[in-house]
């Protein structure tokens, strides 16, 4: 099974990929306070989680996904509470494992994602295995059925055609993260959670080429903010076999997130900002993994991870701490170090 989608890249959209990629340039060269950045990192996956899950009917508000982030107690729902958690760790899961590292995105990933955000919230027995029964795409604002998912006999061929043309499309980044977004819709593999795995796809696809923009935007508050163009284009897209009206939504919405990013670096808070320390790569990398509330980390954990020699972990967490960007705690083998926030 073959899946050869036929694009048509028109002027118009020539010009919001345009510019689009300046933007991303900027954004991309523009020195930014590692603790402002690791901040505002920790806000867009916030608002990812959030707007994601209440496209699904999620009824947790911004600020009170923003309190279970950061383990803060809140009376709701537990389900609701795991939904939220589960797609802030997947997100985690993407920016960590997946950020400017080519690897090819196959079935398995796929299924590893999906485990990861239905965790505890569908039954084991489905957990990591394609759907056998008729499923169908609802509009949750209306709970109309918009679309039926492929029969569950071809799901199997159909997603491995579908990461097989990624692996192999020349396209532009943001025009095949759209792409995979609405093919998966349009397969729709599992009984619950494609829409929060497509969404997750799409970021995926977006940060092995550095189209979050060092992982500072994210698409989910576009989309809740558009709901109904999100699903018309989905539909209609759907209906008539026609990818160009999707990919220019998405785009748009790529270009919008990005504009409103410039215009905070461009802030009197920001440029007021006390002189920019230089991390390395390494460095970077250190940060990145203790994203997550209370990780923690150990110089044992940075040798593995990035091949350091002992020496070179222990000079890059002392610097690290100097900055005070990270606090550490314990002594001799046994010393950890976290994020100081």
């Amino acid at each position: 099974m073959i899946f050869q989608p036929q694009i048509l890249i028109s002027a118009n959209l020539e010009a919001l990929l345009w510019q689009a990629s300046l933007l991303r340039q900027t954004v991309l060269l523009t020195p930014i306070n590692p603790q402002i950045e690791l901040e505002w990192r920790f806000q867009s996956s916030i608002e990812a989680t959030h707007y994601s899950t209440a496209i699904e009917g999620n009824p947790l508000t911004l600020e009170e996904v923003r309190k279970l982030l950061s383990n803060q107690p809140i009376l709701k729902p537990r389900n609701r509470e795991i939904e939220v958690r589960n797609y802030k760790h997947a997100l985690d899961w993407i920016r960590h494992e997946w950020s400017g590292h080519n690897k090819p995105l196959d079935s398995q990933t796929i299924i590893e994602l999906h485990h990861m955000i239905m965790r505890d919230l569908d039954l084991p027995a489905r957990l990591g295995k394609w759907r056998t029964d008729p499923v169908f795409v609802f509009d949750t604002r209306t709970q109309e059925p918009v679309h039926e998912g492929d029969p569950a006999k071809d799901i199997a061929q159909r997603i491995a055609a579908m990461c097989q043309w990624n692996q192999q499309s020349s396209l532009h980044p943001a025009i095949r993260a759209a792409i995979i977004h609405l093919e998966f819709v349009r397969i729709h593999p599992f009984m619950d959670g494609n829409g929060r795995t497509a969404r997750l796809l799409e970021t995926l696809v977006l940060a092995q080429h550095a189209w979050d923009a060092r992982g500072l935007i994210a698409l989910e508050p576009y989309y809740k903010n558009h709901l109904f163009q999100y699903y018309e284009k989905i539909q209609t897209s759907l209906k008539h076999q026609d990818w160009a009206a999707w990919i220019y939504f998405v785009v748009t919405g790529l270009l919008e997130q990005l504009q409103n990013l410039k215009q905070r670096l461009q802030t009197k808070e920001h440029q007021t900002l006390p002189e920019i320390p230089l991390l390395n790569e390494r460095q970077w990398r250190i940060l990145a993994l203790l994203e997550p509330t209370n990780a923690l980390i150990s110089n044992a954990d940075i040798q593995r991870l990035t091949s350091a020699s002992h020496m070179t972990a222990a000079r890059d967490l002392t610097y690290l701490v100097q900055l005070g960007l990270l606090e550490k705690h314990g002594a001799g083998r046994a010393t950890k170090y976290k994020r100081k926030r």
